[in-house]
């Protein structure tokens, strides 16, 4: 799982007491890409390749920062249906950089 989102910077609008994005229309926009199942035995065969695509069309603005996080959700087949695991019943990998 592949996630991305934008978040604008900020300017306080003295004449309403607040902060406004400076990109409002960019601000919040996110996606998420998941791969296809891949068994945890065997080789997987070729290379995982996950994409997430905003659909902008142009460069993002100085003023708006893009955040990406790649996540590994565990699934167990049963009678051919995939089931999430609890987040207590499988491997959880972990880091902080």
């Amino acid at each position: 799982m592949l996630t991305l989102g934008l978040v604008s910077n900020y300017q306080f609008v003295a004449t309403t007491a607040e902060y406004k994005p400076l990109e409002g229309e960019l601000n919040g926009l996110g996606t998420v890409a998941y791969s296809p199942y891949i068994p945890l035995g065997g080789m997987v065969g070729t290379d995982t390749t996950l994409t997430a695509d905003l659909g902008l069309g142009a460069a993002v603005p100085a003023t708006v920062v893009a955040v990406a996080a790649i996540g590994i959700i565990f699934f167990q087949e049963v009678d051919g249906l995939y089931t999430q695991f609890a987040s207590g019943n499988c491997l959880q990998v972990a880091t902080a950089l």
